[in-house]
């Protein structure tokens, strides 16, 4: 177990790398054994999918798990800013066809587009803050509630705390959106439609998957705002300019009000952090 004097030596000096994360392209390019980890993951949600468990409910089961797979993929696979960038290209394109082919995917397919835009703005910001971190530094990895627990005796940690679940969720969100798109829930699938220019027929969702996809949407949503906005509060994202690099991923209409909401709303005002 790492002590809390070495954790917090890491939270402190590293914050505007805590929330930074592999995409899925990143985990298939992994060592074997984080490869292994990513896909017991994946099996796990699977299964918590086809339980049809809350939301919330998933989210408290799997976040652990995903929180040490992540540091774990960090540590030994010592992914670039430039890694991590491609991967959330790579993922941000994969969605965008995913919300082509499966219209019924379309909440959560767009509610995962806006929240990886949002994730590769602030990272990029965060990228000129300061260099990856060095996870090296730690003698063991900190588990996830070790870590919030410490999180939350820092100098804004409540909102680091925040920052960090909502980029699990996101995260969350992307696997959960390969899973509906790949039809890996048998119960998700119910009959089949037709597709207009000759395609083949779509499996169709019933009911009860349309509204766990809606669930899911809008979880995914509300963690790229609160993405967003944390790093707003923590000094790691500035209010947005006129200026684009010509690698930026487009935005959209929805993302620019978006960013409006972020800038003008009143912090005292925004409803994602508790009181």
């Amino acid at each position: 177990m790492c002590s809390h004097s070495h954790i917090l030596r890491y939270m402190g000096a590293f914050k505007e790398n805590l929330a930074a994360f592999p995409f899925p392209a990143n985990y298939r390019q992994a060592a074997p054994p984080v490869r292994e980890g990513y896909e017991h993951l994946r099996r796990q949600l699977v299964r918590a999918l086809n339980s049809e468990l809350p939301v919330p409910d998933v989210l408290n089961a799997l976040l652990p798990t995903l929180f040490h797979l992540r540091l774990r993929a960090l540590s030994d696979e010592a992914f670039s800013y430039e890694a991590l960038q491609s991967g959330a290209k790579a993922f941000h394109k994969k969605a965008e066809e995913m919300l082509l082919e499966r219209t019924q995917l379309a909440p959560l397919a767009e509610a995962v587009l806006f929240a990886v835009r949002m994730y590769v703005k602030v990272m990029r910001a965060a990228e000129s803050a300061l260099p990856a971190p060095s996870l090296q530094r730690l003698p063991s990895l900190p588990r996830y509630d070790e870590c919030v627990w410490m999180l939350e005796r820092l100098p804004n940690g409540e909102r680091l705390a925040h920052w960090l679940r909502a980029s699990l969720t996101i995260e969350i969100g992307c696997l959960t959106l390969e899973i509906f798109y790949e039809n890996k829930p048998p119960n998700v699938i119910v009959f089949h439609q037709n597709l207009p220019d000759n395609r083949p027929s779509a499996p169709a969702l019933n009911k009860r998957s349309l509204l766990q996809l809606q669930a899911w949407a809008t979880t995914v949503q509300e963690a790229g705002q609160t993405f967003g906005a944390a790093a707003r509060q923590l000094g790691i994202w500035p209010k947005r300019n006129q200026s684009a690099t010509q690698n930026d991923i487009h935005t959209s209409p929805e993302d620019v009000q978006a960013e409006r909401q972020l800038a003008e709303i009143g912090w005292e005002d925004f409803a994602f952090f508790p009181s």
